[in-house]
C-alpha cells in the first residue's frame, strides 16, 4: 500500500507539474516518513520518487524537510 500511494504521488506530479507546488507542504511529511521507512524496498522507492519530483518541479525538496 505504501508503495502503490508514493506511486500515486509521483504520478500526480507528473500530470500537476508546477501545480503540484501548492499541495506539496501536505505531502512532504509523509514522504519524509516513507524515506525511513522499515521496509528498505518502500525507502529505495521514495527515494526515487524524491529525486524524480526534484527533476519535475525544478527544485530541490530540502527545503520542505
Amino acid at each position: 500500500m505504501r508503495l502503490v500511494t508514493i506511486e500515486a504521488i509521483q504520478a500526480l506530479a507528473e500530470v500537476l507539474r508546477e501545480d503540484l507546488l501548492p499541495l506539496l507542504p501536505e505531502a512532504i511529511p509523509f514522504i519524509a516518513e516513507l524515506m525511513e521507512d522499515e521496509d528498505p524496498e518502500v525507502e529505495k522507492r521514495t527515494q526515487h520518487v524524491s529525486r524524480e519530483l526534484e527533476k519535475i518541479l525544478g527544485e530541490p525538496l530540502d527545503k520542505y524537510f
